[in-house]
Parts: structure tokens; sequence; C-alpha cells
């Protein structure tokens, strides 16, 4: 698997990838695609000249063309840390090592401190991160629960805090 920065006409690629990725996350924040059939991606948009996406790219067929299997879009915070604002592997690859790998590239090409939200009602996610989190921050890191912008009615987010 290769993880490369998002070209910008490798956009259209991640914006596919993200209705998988908001498919999978409406089970747990109480959401559903538009009218049209396709799920918000505004929060895509709104970060899209000033995050850091990359695309996970792995060759099946090994030598027959590559295929995207995953995404990582990163953004600043207002107190110099990073936040993973959003992360998905395809169904395919997860079990594969695939997604720690595309979570380690990502985090170590950002160092400094890391935020990480998941949602602990997606116990496939919770354990993910927290397995992750021992690599990625050896020196440590800790859980904080944050409300849902937005969405007061759903379970609050755990973040994850290291680096």
């Amino acid at each position: 698997m290769d993880v490369r920065p998002v070209a910008p006409d490798q956009w259209p690629v991640l914006e596919w990838l993200w209705q998988a990725y908001a498919a999978d996350l409406s089970a747990f924040r109480d959401s559903y695609p538009r009218p049209d059939g396709r799920f918000n991606h505004a929060s895509l948009d709104d970060h899209r000249e000033d995050a850091a996406a990359y695309l996970a790219w792995h060759d099946p067929d090994q030598g027959h063309g590559e295929v995207p299997v995953g995404f990582a879009v990163v953004s600043a915070g207002e107190h110099g840390e990073w936040h993973m604002m959003a992360f998905f592997v395809v169904r395919r690859m997860r079990g594969s090592g695939a997604a720690r790998d595309l979570a380690l590239d990502v985090v170590a090409q950002h160092p400094g401190r890391w935020e990480i939200a998941f949602q602990d009602e997606n116990p496939t996610a919770a354990r993910f991160w927290r397995r992750t989190a021992d690599v990625a921050f050896p020196d440590g890191w800790r859980e904080e629960r944050r409300p849902v912008p937005g969405k007061p009615e759903l379970p609050y987010d755990v973040w994850i805090l290291g680096g």
C-alpha cells in the first residue's frame, strides 16, 4: 500500500470514497443521504483548501494498476494541534493492517500534538484507535469525551489526545 497526498485532480476520488465513509458513519451519527442519494460532504468541501488529504493506494493484481483503498483528512487545530478530520479504509482492506499503516503514516507526516475523534458505540473503531494510539504516541496519550457539534442528542465523541 502506498500513501500519497491527494493531487488536485484526485479530489473526485476522495469524494466518492467519502460516500462509503459517510454511509459507515451514518449508523453512529443518525445521518441519512440527501434526496439525490448522496451523503453530504460539506465538511470535506469546507476544508479542501486548508486540509492535508491523503489517499491510500493498493495494487491488488501486483502490477496491473492501483486502486484507492482509503483516505485520511487532517486539519490544523486552533492551538497548533492536528485533527484527524476523517479517516476511512474500504471494507476489503480492513483487518489487513492497511488502516494502521495509513494512520501511522499520516501521523508521522504531521509531528506534534494530535486529536483524533471516534465513536465509542462503534467498537471496531474504538479498538482500532486505542491500539493505534499505543503505537503512534509511545510517550502516552489520554482520552477525553466531547459533545458532537450540532447533535446534542448523540453520545459524546471520544477524543484521543496524544503526541
